[in-house]
């Protein structure tokens, strides 16, 4: 509980890290003379970026990669997009120990060029980020409604529900201390796939326990709940 409120407090005041996907942002590509791994890439520019949520990925061949940053997604003046560019230029000139070049000939082992460059709207979109909440909550319902079904009462189907949210929450609070902490891990795709994973080992997990608890409870050994519980969540 403690973890989850200091959570939340900590998302209300500085707000989530958004990544791309969710705020759009800035493109460029990059070219090299030499294969670039993009991870190592990444996290080089993501100081560059002041932290901001970056994409970096393989653009065709190894020596090419496609960075894109919501750095300054909200700013749409030529300033913004200048000091983007900069950013990138220095970032990369900073990791690979090369300098930049504006002649896409002149690529060599002495220097990079930016290809091109575009502004990118947000992957998840406003109406896609609603029909996820309904998706959710009808979800949630369902849950309810099936545990209820199927252990026919209303106070395993409530406890379900709880530790269904409190697994989501403690992630999210998670994520909102260590961005404090310094450790800057942003919200995208994959963050969206890793909490529905979350999700459903922790139903998964509830209802296994759920069930046990049911087969121990039917046995009538014993009629002290706490003792029940304890050997069904052991077992």
């Amino acid at each position: 509980s403690i973890v989850i409120i200091i959570g939340i407090i900590l998302i209300a005041i500085q707000g989530l890290n958004l990544g791309v996907d969710f705020k759009g942002g800035r493109s460029y590509t990059v070219t090299f003379n030499k294969p670039v791994e993009a991870t190592t890439m990444k996290s080089a520019l993501s100081a560059s970026f002041g932290n901001s949520g970056t994409e970096v990925k393989n653009f065709g061949s190894n020596n090419v990669m496609k960075v894109t940053t919501s750095y300054l997604t909200d700013d749409e003046s030529d300033v913004a997009d200048d000091k983007v560019k900069n950013a990138l230029i220095q970032g990369v000139a900073k990791y690979s120990g090369l300098q930049y070049s504006e002649n896409d000939g002149k690529v060599d082992d002495q220097h990079f060029t930016i290809s091109s460059s575009s502004k990118v709207g947000a992957t998840i979109a406003d109406d896609i980020k609603n029909s996820a909440f309904e998706a959710g909550i009808f979800a949630i319902i369902g849950i309810f409604l099936y545990i209820l079904f199927r252990f026919r009462k209303w106070q395993y189907s409530t406890g379900a529900i709880v530790a269904l949210v409190h697994d989501t929450l403690f992630t999210f609070s998670a994520f909102a201390i260590a961005r404090v902490l310094g450790l800057s891990l942003e919200i995208d795709q994959v963050f969206v796939a890793a909490v529905l994973t979350i999700i459903g080992y922790s139903i998964n997990d509830t209802v296994i326990i759920f069930d046990r608890i049911r087969e121990f409870l039917a046995f009538g050994t014993s009629h002290e709940r706490t003792k029940i519980f304890n050997n069904a969540i052991n077992s």
